[in-house]
């Protein structure tokens, strides 16, 4: 007879450690994000869950899966700065994509409040938020939920947007696109 099928899609496989811990870092309905620790206690990567409780929602899952994967691979491939994806998989019944951890990172959105908190001066991120925008629309993408807390700044400066799930391509981005994301 014909062996199993797998229990596991993956459409890539990083060389990492083994996972021992799994801390969770925003847990929603049909989303969770948490970050796994290898047996030396560094961070190996944050895997991002799609979890609905519907086959509705599970079709969904599937495919918003599959778009924050493809977007981050392109978006990696074209030197953007996001985060770069190890693989997409399905476990157990729920899809994940696993990504790099981006560490000692902070959402733009904690920093609005306060210009004690800044890494550095707020007028500096200007320019780094520019390109970032400007990238993410030469490559086409729509990003649909770009907002403060899906900006990550890093302690030199440097940005990251992140939370791809519902980014779509088009070959052409309307007006109204780039004024929402501006």
């Amino acid at each position: 007879g014909r062996p199993a099928a797998p229990t596991t899609r993956l459409e890539y496989t990083p060389r990492v450690s083994p996972i021992v811990v799994r801390t969770p870092l925003k847990q929603g309905p049909g989303r969770s994000v948490h970050l796994e620790t290898g047996p030396d206690g560094d961070v190996v990567r944050v895997v991002k869950r799609f979890h609905g409780r519907t086959p509705w929602s599970a079709w969904r899952d599937r495919t918003r899966s599959r778009r924050e994967f493809a977007a981050l691979r392109d978006l990696t491939a074209r030197g953007l700065p996001v985060p770069e994806p190890f693989e997409r998989r399905r476990l157990g019944g729920v899809w994940e994509v696993s990504m790099r951890w981006l560490p000692d990172t902070v959402t733009l959105q904690s920093l609005l409040p306060s210009r004690e908190l800044w890494p550095v001066a707020p007028e500096r991120l200007a320019a780094p938020l520019g390109r970032l925008l400007a990238g993410l629309h030469a490559a086409g993408l729509d990003h649909a939920d770009l907002h403060a807390g899906n900006v990550l700044v890093a302690p030199g400066g440097e940005v990251w947007a992140i939370d791809f799930h519902s980014a779509r391509r088009r070959r052409r981005l309307r007006a109204e696109v780039l004024l929402r994301d501006l």
